[in-house]
C-alpha cells in the first residue's frame, strides 16, 4: 500500500507526496498517444487548453494525476503530458509546438498510423530525442575554409550552424526542399504564393501562418524561417 501525504493549498488544490501507482507510467504514455490522436483528428493548431480538454476524457484522470507536485505547479498529468510533447515528441519530429499551440506533422501521423501502443510510441519518440540531443552536443571540428575567399568561423558552434544550413542552402539552389525531399518548396510559384499571403496580412503574421493553405508555400516559409535562424 502506498502512503500518501497531502496538504491543501490556499486555492484548495491538493499537494501530494504520494508515490506513483503502478499504472502511472503506462497511463501517461496512453495519454500522449491520445494527444496525437486528437491532433490528427482536428488537423489544426490546438492551444494547450483545447488539447488538455480534448484528451482528458480519453484517459481518465486519477487522484494522483490531479495532485500537484508543488503548491504553485500544475497537475502531474498535464505537467507530464506537455513536458513530453515539447521534448521527446517535438524533437522526434511528430509535432510543431509554437506559442499558439500544437499541430501534428506528417511524421507524427505516420507514427500514429503504425498501430503501436502508447509505450512503444514513447520509446520511439525518446530514441528520436536522444539522437537529436546527442547530435547537438557533439563537438565538431572547425569547417575547412579557403582563406583567399572565405570568412573563417571557428569553433564547434559555427560548425553546427553551417552543417544545419547546408541542406537548406542546397534545397534553395535546386528548387527542392530540405524538410520534405522531392517537394518543390524553393520555386518561383511557391515564393509568389507566400509573398501574396504575407502582403495581404494587415498585421504581423504569427509563425503558424494560419490561413496559408498551400503546402508548398508553407514548406517554403518553414525552411526560410530556419535559414534565417541559422
Amino acid at each position: 500500500m502506498t502512503t500518501d501525504t497531502t496538504q491543501s493549498t490556499t486555492s484548495g488544490s491538493t499537494v501530494s507526496a504520494a508515490e506513483p501507482d503502478d499504472d502511472w507510467t503506462p497511463r501517461c504514455r496512453r495519454r500522449l498517444r491520445a494527444a496525437l490522436q486528437v491532433l490528427a483528428r482536428e488537423d489544426r493548431v490546438m492551444s494547450p487548453a483545447e488539447l488538455r480538454d480534448a484528451v482528458a476524457p480519453l484517459e481518465p484522470l486519477t487522484t494522483y494525476d490531479l495532485s500537484l507536485p508543488k503548491p504553485d505547479g500544475s497537475p502531474r498529468a498535464w505537467t507530464n503530458l506537455f513536458w513530453n510533447l515539447t521534448t521527446n515528441y517535438e524533437h522526434a519530429g511528430w509535432l510543431h509546438a509554437t506559442p499558439a499551440g500544437y499541430r501534428i506533422t506528417r511524421e507524427g501521423r505516420a507514427a500514429l498510423d503504425s498501430g503501436k501502443d502508447g509505450l512503444a510510441l514513447f520509446d520511439e519518440a525518446r530514441a528520436g530525442y536522444i539522437e537529436w540531443d546527442t547530435d547537438r552536443k557533439a563537438v565538431l571540428p572547425d569547417v575547412a575554409t579557403d582563406p583567399s575567399r572565405d570568412v573563417k568561423h571557428g569553433g564547434s558552434g559555427a560548425a553546427h550552424a553551417l552543417r544545419a544550413l547546408e541542406p537548406l542552402v542546397g534545397a534553395w539552389r535546386s528548387q527542392s526542399s530540405a524538410f520534405s525531399p522531392g517537394a518543390g518548396a524553393w520555386t518561383a510559384a511557391s515564393t509568389e504564393r507566400l509573398a501574396q499571403f504575407l502582403a495581404a496580412q494587415t498585421q504581423a503574421s504569427p509563425s503558424e501562418l494560419q490561413g496559408l493553405d498551400d503546402d508548398a508555400a508553407r514548406l517554403l516559409a518553414a525552411e526560410a524561417f530556419a535559414l534565417l535562424l541559422g
